[in-house]
Formats: C-alpha cells, sequence, structure tokens
C-alpha cells in the first residue's frame, strides 16, 4: 500500500504509492491514531516506473514534487495539481503520457528537464504571465514539444 512519512508536528510526505494502479488521489490530509497530518509534499520518486497508474490528483496541502516523483509512469494520461503547489522537481514528470497539464499560479521554483520526454503533452497552461525566475532555463527539456500558454485564467 501506500507509505507516508511524517515530516513536521503536524505535516507527512507521500513516499511511495506501492503498488496503486488506476485512479489515484493523494489527500489533503491523513488521520493516524487519531491525530490528523497534512499531506504537504511528494517524495523523489515516489512514483517512480509506475506503469499502472493512469491519474493523479493532487491535494491541496501538498507544496512540493520531489525529484524523479512520477519519471517512467508510461501510462499516466492525467495530472491535476492541487493549488498550492510551488515547487517541481527536475525530472518529475519525465516520460509521462498527459497530453496537457495546468501549473498553478504559486510555483515559484521548476528543475531542470521536468517535463522531458513527455511526447505526447501538447499544452501547458500557466497561470504565471511569464516563466518565473526561479524556473531552470531547461524546465521542459529538450524533448518536450508542449506550447505553454502564459497568463492561464482558466477558462
Amino acid at each position: 500500500g501506500e507509505i507516508y512519512r511524517v515530516t513536521g508536528k503536524d505535516e507527512m510526505q507521500y513516499e511511495s504509492c506501492g503498488n496503486k494502479t488506476g485512479d489515484v488521489i493523494i489527500q489533503d490530509t491523513v488521520v493516524i491514531s487519531g491525530v490528523t497530518f497534512k499531506v504537504s509534499a511528494i517524495a523523489e520518486k515516489a512514483f517512480k516506473n509506475n506503469k499502472d497508474v493512469t491519474s493523479v490528483k493532487i491535494g491541496s496541502n501538498v507544496k512540493a514534487i520531489g525529484a524523479e516523483a512520477f519519471c517512467g509512469c508510461s501510462k499516466l494520461k492525467t495530472v491535476v495539481l492541487g493549488n498550492n503547489v510551488t515547487s517541481i522537481g527536475n525530472n518529475a514528470f519525465f516520460n509521462c503520457h498527459f497530453s496537457s497539464i495546468t501549473l498553478p499560479k504559486h510555483i515559484n521554483r521548476i528543475g531542470w528537464y521536468a517535463f522531458e520526454s513527455c511526447y505526447r503533452l501538447r499544452n501547458i497552461y500557466c497561470y504565471a504571465e511569464s516563466q518565473p525566475s526561479g524556473w531552470s532555463d531547461d524546465w521542459k527539456g529538450d524533448y518536450c514539444r508542449a506550447t505553454v500558454h502564459w497568463g492561464y485564467k482558466g477558462e
């Protein structure tokens, strides 16, 4: 099953998807022994090379997506980021197969090649008006041909 790790007084990190298949929802909170923890991050390599997950909806408390978190998830066709994501790690979505993604307005860091080899990715909708200074110059990757739509308003 899924694995979480306590990272603070009331926070947890999503460590591993285990043998999850199909649609995955990363919850806003997890309750353990009567204590509620916010799920505030997705660990590096949490889903790496999972060939069975087809969609991921990331909860609103998640701020960081670790490096290679979804790398090699070749059947991943839908990703919905929570509105409070501020950081996406290097190679986070390398070789995933979704066709579009919306990047919330609070993202101030994207590592290199976050969307490398996402050959089906056609559209990246960014609430930012232009590329934030904290984004790597190579944030899309060399083999990502997606059109970036800056100043997206959620139409």
